[in-house]
C-alpha cells in the first residue's frame, strides 16, 4: 500500500489509481499543508447554532495532529447532493489546489456527508483530487484505507449517505 508522509510521520494511504502514476513518475512529496473544508446543508443550519464552526474547529484540531498548517478553510451552505461544481466553497478549494501545484494537500473534511452525498460525485471528486492535484482527504470521523476493503467501506458509507439523503427529500 503506497502512502505519503505528512510532518507528524504519520502516512495518509494514497488512492489506489494514483500510487502506481506517483511511485513512477514523481517523487513521493510530503504533504505541505492542509485545505479545510466545510458544509452545512442549508443557510438555516449556517445560521442556526454553529453552522460550518463546529465542523471547522474539528478539522483545524485534526491538522495540527496530523502536523500539518492549515493553509485555507472553504464553507458551503448548499446540499451535497448535487454536483459539486455548483458549490462555491468546493469550487474554491480546486481553485486553491489548481494555483498552487507545487504544494501536496490533505483536504480535510468532518464528515463523508459534508464531502458529497451522492455516491458518484462523491468518487469523481476523490478521483479529481488525486489524479489533477495529487491531493488526498483525510477526516476526523472516518479512516480511509488504501485498500479493496477500505475502498468498499467508504463507498457503503458514502451510500448510506445517500440513501439517507433521499428519504429526507421524500419525506
Amino acid at each position: 500500500v503506497e502512502s505519503m508522509p505528512i510532518a507528524s510521520g504519520r502516512r495518509l494511504p494514497l488512492p489506489a489509481r494514483v500510487s502506481n502514476i506517483v511511485a513512477e513518475d514523481v517523487p513521493m512529496k510530503p504533504v505541505h499543508a492542509a485545505i479545510v473544508y466545510c458544509r452545512v446543508s442549508s443557510k438555516k443550519q449556517e445560521l442556526d447554532g454553529d453552522g460550518n464552526g463546529s465542523q471547522e474547529h474539528l478539522c483545524r484540531n485534526h491538522a495540527a495532529k496530523l502536523g500539518v498548517p492549515v493553509e485555507a478553510v472553504y464553507t458551503d451552505s448548499k446540499s451535497g447532493f448535487g454536483d459539486y461544481m455548483e458549490r462555491p466553497g468546493m469550487v474554491g478549494v480546486l481553485r486553491h489546489l489548481k494555483a498552487n501545484r507545487l504544494k501536496r494537500y490533505v483536504v480535510i473534511f468532518d464528515d463523508l456527508k459534508r464531502f458529497a452525498r451522492r455516491t458518484r460525485f462523491y468518487w469523481e471528486l476523490r478521483d479529481r483530487l488525486a489524479e489533477d492535484f495529487g491531493a488526498v482527504v483525510d477526516s476526523p470521523n472516518f479512516r480511509f484505507e488504501d485498500s479493496p476493503e477500505g475502498r468498499h467501506h467508504e463507498t457503503i458509507t458514502v451510500a448510506g449517505g445517500e440513501l439517507e439523503r433521499e428519504h429526507l427529500r421524500r419525506q
